[in-house]
């Protein structure tokens, strides 16, 4: 009975580690091979697809292998939940939510030396405000030093 459990377990293991997949992508995002990689990504691909990944990706530097991105992605390959992004240093870049695959609610950027460098409210998909044309509206805003150039949705002066 023993054998039969550690058999299905080994089993099992092994099905997961080869339902992983390493995908390497160049400077522009292109798939790319291993020795011209900038970063790839690792995760569980979507059957049927060659390059569509779901559940929690992962996506490391090449050159330092520090993580570049976490993303998550529902079962049909559509990001949705929170998404870290990190600069080549490892500092985190980007924190933000995504709902059917579109950028939604509240975002968070910081410059690469950590410091905080705007919120954004990106607004429901499918809706337009004629007074914000772009997909988001900032809360707050930094310069590098840290001093604060936008509040509430306005210019401080």
């Amino acid at each position: 009975m023993r054998r039969y459990y550690i058999l299905t377990k080994l089993v099992l293991l092994s099905n997961f580690i080869s339902a992983q997949s390493r995908i390497h992508y160049d400077v522009a995002d292109l798939i790319t091979n291993e020795a011209n990689c900038y970063y790839f990504k690792e995760g569980q691909i979507v059957s049927g697809t060659e390059k569509t990944f779901r559940d929690t990706v992962k996506a490391y530097y090449c050159s330092s292998k520090k993580k570049r991105s976490i993303e998550v992605f529902d079962s049909q390959g559509i990001q949705n939940g929170f998404s870290l992004y990190y600069y080549e240093n490892g500092s985190l870049k980007e924190r933000v939510y995504f709902k059917s695959g579109v950028r939604f609610g509240i975002a968070t950027e910081y410059y690469e030396n950590g410091k905080a460098k705007a919120i954004l409210s990106y607004l429901d998909p499918g809706t337009f405000d004629f007074t914000y044309p772009f997909k988001y509206k900032m809360l707050s805003c930094w310069d590098t030093t840290g001093v604060q150039t936008v509040a509430n949705f306005k210019w401080v002066l």
